[in-house]
């Protein structure tokens, strides 16, 4: 009799402690993700002002330069457009790898 009794409080003192470890496992990830939520958010708003405005400004700027020298026949003109349409289009991918991870984040910190 015991014997039954002390597995009785021995099964209770384990699911005891296996409740407290989940509770305290939740609210580690819980600010985890509050944590992971404000980090993407920062690179997302630096990688706007910064990567990516630059690159579609300098594709705007070899536009303009293009209008104003009345058609761009030159080579040199082309490809700067090329290389700045390039740049913008790497820039607009990374961009959308920073919205996913945003998205990720924001999911984790919703669940």
């Amino acid at each position: 009799s015991s014997s039954s009794s002390s597995s009785s409080s021995t099964k209770e003192t384990r699911m005891t402690r296996k409740a407290k470890a989940s509770a305290w496992g939740a609210r580690f990830y819980f600010v985890a993700s509050i944590a992971g939520l404000v980090v993407n958010f920062k690179e997302i708003l630096k990688h706007r002002s910064g990567g990516l405005r630059i690159a579609q400004s300098e594709l705007s700027k070899r536009m303009a330069e293009i209008r104003k020298d009345g058609g761009g026949e030159g080579e040199n003109d082309e490809e700067a457009v090329e290389t700045a349409r390039a740049a913008v289009k790497s820039a607009e991918g990374k961009h959308f790898e920073l919205f996913l991870a945003l998205l990720k984040s924001l999911c984790d910190f919703m669940v």
